[in-house]
């Protein structure tokens, strides 16, 4: 079977959502498929993290991925869409994400090729985000889909009654890592890895670190993540000379080996879907702080249990407290870990990728 895979962009985005299309893409390779990942991407695709050599990737290479397109580039987007799938025999779309859900749907569908969207964050998002004021039209365009996949079973009463009935719950795989060695540092070290976006709160996440190590100061934060904040947060740790005791590195492939070197992993996302970084943190033994406000987040941790979950009421004050309340309890960080990688055991099965196959059969059959 030949399947495409849309997304909007895969040049230098790196994060969650990519790791899983690759491993998803991999898991439809391994069964005998045919696998294209189409994006708008101008020019060659480079994903950050590795990927299966017998994927195939075509760009649509019509504006920026970026920026808002012109009505006129949409529709040469579609009729660009509309061409690859015909030429390649494409027997199922994916799509992840609306934004790449918008630009190849009506292509998939004149052509009656199923269309399954792929939905990569919490429903949250339509009530937190900007996209709130137009929600109602993002749920009725989702009615062009054949199937609407989501990451936890949580999420589906979120979406309006009309397309529960398309959701699917496929949560993500994540791998088996080792057990983190015992800290010899002196210092508890805090660690963050992600983008550097709003979404993320690591602008609020640096600044409550600052007065929080004003009180601890044998207290450490490394992160790992790049992204339109970057900037901003590195002359920030510059000028108020914090870069000693809050470090920033280059994303990496090998997040085990930043497992290894920290205490705990702190998630002050305001939204996410399934968040990797969360989950293979806890499948190394590295307990997780975060929000109950942050679907996802509260998925994977249990407070008490493998991590720390506290009400957000405040967007920096809260993370200060949050950070008080793992302070005081690093006489639990072992008993943490150990229920720590016994809780996400569930997504290291290959169980995910058995259900995607099941389900592109499936829609192929109809």
């Amino acid at each position: 079977m030949r399947i495409a895979i849309f997304c909007r962009s895969l040049t230098g985005v790196l994060g969650g959502m990519e790791k899983q299309l690759l491993g998803i893409a991999k898991g439809f390779l391994e069964e005998g498929h045919e696998v294209y990942v189409i994006t708008l991407d101008n020019g060659k695709i480079k994903p950050f993290f590795e990927f299966d050599p017998r994927l195939k990737f075509l760009s649509i290479n019509i504006g920026n991925s970026l920026i808002k397109a012109s009505l006129t580039q949409r529709v040469k987007r579609q009729k660009r869409v509309f061409h690859l799938l015909k030429k390649n025999h494409i027997c199922v779309a994916i799509c992840f994400m609306t934004g790449a859900f918008w630009y190849s749907v009506l292509p998939a569908r004149l052509l009656r090729i199923p269309v399954v969207l792929a939905e990569r964050n919490g429903p949250s998002i339509y009530y937190k985000t900007r996209i709130r004021k137009i929600r109602w039209i993002v749920f009725l365009s989702m009615n062009l889909s054949n199937v609407i996949t989501v990451q936890f079973d949580s999420f589906v009463k979120k979406y309006p009654i009309y397309l529960r009935k398309k959701v699917r719950v496929i949560s993500n795989e994540i791998p088996i890592l080792d057990n983190i060695s015992q800290s010899k540092s002196k210092n508890l070290r805090y660690l963050f890895a992600g983008r550097f976006t709003n979404q993320k709160q690591v602008r609020e996440l640096i600044y409550a670190f600052v007065k929080f190590h004003q009180e601890y100061p044998n207290s450490e934060l490394t992160l790992f993540g790049e992204g339109e904040l970057h900037k901003e947060i590195q002359l920030y740790l510059e000028r108020g000379q914090f870069k000693n005791f809050i470090k920033i590195k280059s994303p990496t492939t090998l997040i085990a080996s930043a497992f290894n070197d920290s205490d705990v992993l702190i998630a002050p996302s305001l939204w996410e879907g399934f968040p990797n970084i969360v989950a293979e943190s806890l499948a190394s033994g590295l307990p997780v702080g975060g929000f109950n406000d942050c679907e996802g987040v509260r998925d994977l941790v249990v407070n008490g249990n493998n991590g720390w979950l506290i009400e957000r009421t405040h967007p920096i004050q809260s993370l200060v407290l949050l950070l008080k309340i793992i302070y005081a309890d690093q006489n639990k960080l072992s008993y943490l870990s150990i229920n720590a990688k016994a809780s996400v055991i569930k997504f290291q099965t290959n169980e995910s990728y058995k259900k995607w196959n099941k389900l592109i059969y499936n829609l192929a059959k109809k």
